[in-house]
């Protein structure tokens, strides 16, 4: 053994505070689980040592039983979910060892791994080794991809051996555990054949098993929330395991994906909230996970719609929103004023410029805000249509179509929004015909088109500019 580690024999009988020593136990059980093993007596036992003697993270006591006198016997039983106990019987003996996926242990030996003692002579001694140490504990990281583990028997005599494999049900079902025996050329499918029965002599070579372990899927999910109308899972099989087939359904068999020869990952999008199960098949072997879409929040969808972005001091603006899924709703029309409760407005603005109206629909856990820019402009604008007179922009020009409208002449203004007045006609015929107002190079936009014949004054918003 390394002279760097520190070693206690873990062997307790409990009476009064008082260690018993070994000699004063008659027989003892080696306890995994809540199962008892057969009789086991001290001169024939496989006491274990710690690497690191006062803390023991991965690991607590477990009562076992003795023969002999009132005292209890306590022995080392490991507490982690990956943890797979091999007990060996033959000969009238028998053995066990132990791996387990930890976090925090690592592949080296630590403070999670423990020593193993061979048994007497003649007698069968179970293993694995990490370097040139032999354990009985083999704690190892978390199983995030393909590990294989050397499992070493030292048969002692010549006869007929069983390996019982027990607890693989503390990995996920998806986790496929294989035994490999190195002198048959055979693999066990542990989780299908919960025994394995061999022969072997007494000069057999130790190195003669081999554990191999896959990860379980790995489910990812994104939750339904305020961002997401509906959740994901992304399943992830790491490792080597090939499934044959594998369907993803809910509770009430609804299918969302399927297909065969299945590795790596598959996403499955827009899922409601509730719980969802994949189905793997392997052979004869089906696993199944089950993973729940969680609502973090009900995503809000809102939409808005203004009666017309390019007003008049003054003029009334309609302002209607929709929202799913939304319980309140607020205004904020960008000149400092503000409005609760409603789905529609009606505001109108007291000075010219551009405004930022935003829209806020909320739930209890999400909200959602809309706005759109409202321009207001000062000169007097009439969109409704006027007998005998025609304005509208076309491309980079304002055409006016007249038709005995007014007096005999007319003037043509063109103004901004802010009310700058940028182009003009003079002295334009009112009689049937058409005039231009050519404005090549104008910035694309709303502009305020003015005409005025004696008495009558027209004015008329046009959209102008090419793009």
């Amino acid at each position: 053994m390394k002279n760097s580690f520190k070693k206690i024999i873990l062997l307790f009988a409990l009476t009064l505070g008082f260690v018993f020593s070994v000699n004063a136990i008659t027989t003892y059980h080696y306890t995994v689980g809540n199962t008892k093993s057969a009789n086991v007596t001290p001169a024939n036992s496989f006491p274990l040592a710690l690497t690191n003697p006062g803390t023991i993270p991965a690991w607590r006591l477990a009562q076992g039983h003795q023969t002999t006198g009132s005292h209890s016997c306590f022995e080392i039983k490991a507490i982690v979910e990956d943890h797979l106990n091999i007990s060996l019987s033959g000969n009238g003996f028998g053995d066990q060892t132990d791996i387990n996926f930890v976090d925090g242990a690592t592949p080296e030996l630590d403070q999670y791994d423990a020593y193993k003692w061979f048994s007497s002579l003649g007698q069968p001694t179970l293993f694995t080794k990490i370097g040139e140490e032999f354990i009985g504990i083999n704690s190892l990281p978390l199983l995030t991809g393909s590990v294989d583990v050397p499992m070493g028997l030292s048969p002692g005599a010549n006869g007929t051996f069983t390996f019982t494999f027990n607890d693989v049900a503390s990995f996920p079902q998806s986790s496929i555990v294989t035994l490999e025996d190195l002198f048959t050329d055979s693999i066990v499918d542990i989780r299908g054949q919960g025994t394995y029965t061999f022969s072997s002599l007494a000069t057999d070579t130790f190195n003669r098993f081999i554990l191999h372990f896959q990860p379980g899927v790995i489910a990812n999910v994104v939750n339904q929330d305020c961002d997401n109308a509906a959740g994901s899972i992304t399943f992830t099989q790491n490792g080597t395991t090939v499934w044959d087939s594998y369907i993803i359904t809910d509770n009430t068999n609804n299918t969302y994906a399927q297909g065969n020869n299945y590795s790596g990952a598959i996403t499955v999008n827009n899922l409601l909230p509730q719980e969802y199960i994949i189905t793997l098949v392997r052979g004869d072997y089906t696993a199944q996970e089950f993973i729940t879409v969680n609502s973090n929040g009900v995503p809000i969808v809102s939409t808005l719609a203004v009666s017309d972005t390019t007003v008049l001091i003054g003029e009334q603006v309609n302002f209607t929103g929709t929202a799913t899924n939304a319980t309140n709703y607020s205004w904020n029309f960008g000149d400092g004023s503000t409005a609760q409760g409603l789905l529609t407005e009606q505001h109108s603005y007291t000075g010219i410029g551009d405004y930022l109206v935003t829209f806020t629909a909320s739930n209890d856990s999400c909200s959602e805000t809309l706005s759109q820019t409202v321009y207001v402009g000062t000169v007097g604008i009439n969109n409704q249509p006027v007998s005998n007179l025609s304005i509208y922009g076309q491309g980079e020009k304002v055409v006016i179509q007249f038709n005995n409208w007014g007096g005999n002449q007319a003037n043509i203004t063109m103004y901004n929004m802010f009310g700058q007045r940028l182009e003009s006609l003079t002295g334009v015929s009112t009689l049937k015909g058409r005039q231009e107002l050519n404005v090549a190079g104008i910035i694309p936009g709303y502009y305020f088109i003015q005409v005025v014949s004696g008495d009558k004054v027209e004015s008329k918003k046009v959209y102008l500019g090419n793009n």
